[in-house]
């Protein structure tokens, strides 16, 4: 993908399958370069529980995947809170688009 467009579209239930295997190969990517470890980290980042417990759940929260063409290759999940004090909770993309 030398030459593509970068889109975010919100995150929904229907996502989460897909969000979750591009979670799951960043995070494990990331623990065995630098940690030496076969798998990642956090609790449920490899079957759909991260977003149930930390984006469903709350009003605050937002998630966006990222996509490129017709293939979502990252994610993020922002919390919107009062007074224009936001935090960017999570950030993942596929190792196979990283650097």
């Amino acid at each position: 993908m030398d030459d593509f467009q970068l889109s975010f579209s919100m995150m929904t239930v229907s996502d989460i399958p897909e969000v979750t295997l591009v979670m799951k190969r960043a995070f494990d990517d990331d623990a065995q370069k630098r940690l030496g470890k076969q798998s990642g980290d956090p609790p449920g980042y490899d079957n759909g529980d991260f977003f149930r417990q930390w984006l469903l759940p709350y009003d605050e929260s937002v998630g966006y995947k990222i996509i490129a063409g017709e293939e979502i290759f990252g994610g993020i999940i922002v919390w919107i809170l009062p007074e224009a004090h936001n935090i960017l909770g999570t950030v993942f993309v596929n190792p196979d688009y990283q650097d």
